[in-house]
């Protein structure tokens, strides 16, 4: 599938808050097209503005968010 239709796909779901359900299309619809590869789903989101400051960090180490 093309980045463009991962993107489509994941985007519809997250728009509904589930991530979960957003990897699996993604991998269902590769495994349905003939994928023969090793699937995996990785969905990154960048907090941007406000997002960032719900999940700041307590203290000023190096942190990272997993969404």
């Amino acid at each position: 599938m093309s980045d463009q239709e991962a993107v489509d796909i994941a985007k519809y779901y997250i728009e509904n808050a589930d991530v979960e359900q957003a990897c699996k299309r993604i991998r269902n619809v590769a495994y349905a097209r003939g994928s023969t590869d090793n699937i995996t789903v990785i969905i990154i989101k960048f907090l941007v503005g406000d997002e960032r400051q719900a999940v700041a960090p307590s203290s000023k180490k190096s942190w990272c968010v997993v969404v």
